[in-house]
Formats: structure tokens, C-alpha cells, sequence
């Protein structure tokens, strides 16, 4: 039998967003669309005097976390990310976010504001940004050196345009919104949550957060943030954690480091520690402990390589001469000196 030729296609999504597939061409199925042509979707006309918040993704669904809120002639993107989709979905590579209301209006578009840096809320950046004419991304430090450092897997797209924002700076985009960032408790250095001034009251958009706390109690600088922010004119609160449906408290991250180290200087032989390579401060973690005790770390995968490059780049990371090491001299250590971070 000879063999179907194979196209990477985009379907609409029930959920609202964009599927990328690698199948035969002549795949039975939902309507395919390509990349550059918007869904034709009502919409109701937006009256003057109102304030639209889109979501676009990541409602009631891990990833592809995309917002935009809309006054006027001005809109403002929160995020841009994609979704990795389980077993439901054979053959999907992807899930990005279905931006046909915005490729329809991209002349309004007056920024996107870029939380932090997993992939979840920057991932859908090279696949949408130039069908979004490719607006200024405000975000900070940190984020901004992980977008660019991925951009740069797309060589054929335009270069982003970047400004970094810092905590309590307000940047006047369009004609009627100013936003603001405050700082937030994450697994990522650089995450913030955004204030967006309207002429009815702030809309504030936390990013995905985790409140850190003692036994079930705010740490101090937990309520001095969320206390500030309640005794401002607010009109609408977008919260994300995850799991917050669930009761009780996750693990602080001090907790987390706590049973890191105790492991890490417990262990009797070579130890594998797999973790997610976007949790950036337990990884820094781990090589700090693992210099304060001798052992040698040695990096597996090309998104920890990657990562732990950036916070070495930035100063985020100081990380002493022999710490990191390659897989290839693993043997010329005992195996109680090696950690290996995959």
C-alpha cells in the first residue's frame, strides 16, 4: 500500500483552542483551518462604556494560559501559552490558544504581558505573535531572557519586540489603560501578577501563584501584598493556582527544600532526581546543597541544560568551577558524590 503524504494541520478545538497534527492529509475528522485564518465567529458588538475580558485558555484546564481584556479601542493580552495534551489526543504535538477575535483586531493590540516563564503562559509565543502583529512583550528579567532564548529555535520569524517591567512600575499602553506588576510566590524566579488600571477600577490578573505560609498561616509578606491590593479601587479579580479546588494547603516551597536537603545529604549511593526543568528554584536548590556537601552534579536533558544556563547567564546562579559536570566522568567519582539532574 503506498504511503498517505503527511501535512501538519490545525483544528479548532471544542474548547476553544487550536490543535496542531501530524497525520495524513486526508484525515477524517474535524474542520481543519490553517494557522493564518481566523475562525468566522459572532461576536457581539463590544458597547462603549464596557470592559471585555476574553479568555482564550487556560479556564478550568491546565495550559495554554491566554487572556485578553479589551476597553475601547485598546486591548491587552495576559500570556501566551500552549498545552502538551495526554492520551485523549493521539498524534496532537500541541494546543495553542484559538486567537481569531484578535487577528481581526491586532491594530488595537497595545501589548502582551507576560506573567512568568513556564511554558504553559510563553509557549504559544513564536506560533502567535506575528499573526498578532507582532506586539511589545512586557515581562521581567528573567522571562524575557527565556522567550528570547527559545525564539531563537524560530529563525524565520521577526525579532519580538521586549520591555522589561518592574514590580510597582506602571506602563501607560493605548490611550485608556495603565498596567501595573506586583510580586507573587511561584516555583519560577521574576513571577508577577498584573494590575490593570481602568477608568472603572483595576482588573488584577495573579498568574498562577502559590501563597507561602507557615503551618496553614500567610507568611507576612504574602498578606502585605494581597492586604495592599484589597484597599485599592478593584473592579475584578482573575486568581490561578492550581488545584485550589481541593482543600487544605500544598507543601511551601521551604518545606520542599527542607526534604531536598535531607535527602541529598542522607543518600548512600548515586542519586537521580527527575523534576520539571521549569522548576528553576528547587534545581538551583539542589546544585547549592550539592556544592555545600562535594558531590558533582551532572545535567541530563536539553530544557535543564537550557535553563540552568539562563540562571547561570543572568548571575541567578553562581555555581563554583567542577560543581557541574559531564555524564561522560560520572565514573571518576564514587557514586555517593554524583547527583544526576534529569
Amino acid at each position: 500500500m503506498p504511503k498517505r503524504p503527511i501535512s501538519r494541520r490545525v483544528i479548532a478545538s471544542p474548547r476553544g483552542g487550536q490543535r496542531t497534527f501530524s497525520r495524513p492529509s486526508n484525515f477524517p475528522g474535524a474542520q481543519q483551518i490553517p494557522l493564518d485564518q481566523p475562525r468566522q465567529n459572532p461576536v457581539i458588538p463590544l458597547d462603549q462604556d464596557s470592559i471585555r475580558i476574553i479568555p482564550l485558555g487556560g479556564v478550568e484546564e491546565i495550559g495554554k494560559n491566554m487572556t485578553a481584556v479589551q476597553y475601547r479601542d485598546d486591548i491587552i493580552i495576559i500570556d501566551a501559552g500552549l498545552q502538551f495534551p495526554g492520551e485523549e489526543a493521539p498524534g496532537v504535538d500541541y494546543v495553542i490558544p484559538d486567537t481569531s477575535y484578535l487577528q481581526k483586531r491586532k491594530d488595537k493590540i497595545r501589548g502582551l504581558f507576560v506573567t512568568h516563564g513556564h511554558l504553559d503562559h510563553t509557549g504559544g509565543i513564536p506560533y502567535i505573535c506575528s499573526r498578532l502583529g507582532n506586539p511589545t512583550i512586557y515581562t521581567r528579567y528573567l522571562t524575557s531572557v527565556m522567550i528570547k532564548k527559545r525564539q531563537e529555535e524560530f529563525p524565520e520569524l521577526p525579532p519580538l519586540k521586549m520591555e522589561i517591567i518592574e514590580e510597582n512600575k506602571k506602563v501607560r499602553v493605548g490611550k485608556y489603560l495603565s498596567v501595573r506588576a506586583f510580586r507573587v510566590t511561584h516555583t519560577i524566579p521574576d513571577s508577577m501578577g498584573l494590575i490593570i488600571e481602568t477608568p472603572y477600577g483595576n482588573i488584577i490578573f495573579t498568574g498562577d501563584i502559590k501563597v507561602d505560609h507557615n503551618e496553614g498561616e500567610p507568611l507576612p509578606a504574602e498578606v502585605e501584598v494581597f492586604s495592599s491590593l484589597g484597599k485599592e479601587n478593584n473592579l475584578f479579580l482573575a486568581a490561578d493556582s492550581t488545584n485550589v479546588e481541593r482543600p487544605g494547603w500544598s507543601f511551601s516551597e521551604r518545606v520542599v527544600h527542607e526534604n531536598l536537603r535531607k535527602i541529598i545529604i542522607e543518600s548512600k549511593g548515586r542519586l537521580i532526581m527527575g523534576t520539571f526543568a521549569s522548576l528553576l528554584e528547587r534545581i538551583m536548590f539542589v546544585i547549592k546543597v550539592a556544592e555545600e556537601q562535594g558531590k558533582k552534579i551532572v545535567v541530563r536533558g536539553r530544557s535543564m541544560k537550557t535553563n540552568i544556563a539562563i540562571a547561570k547567564q543572568i548571575e541567578l546562579l553562581k555555581v563554583k568551577p567542577g560543581t557541574i559536570i559531564s555524564h561522560e566522568h560520572i565514573d571518576n567519582y564514587p557514586p555517593e558524590k554524583i547527583i544526576v539532574l534529569a
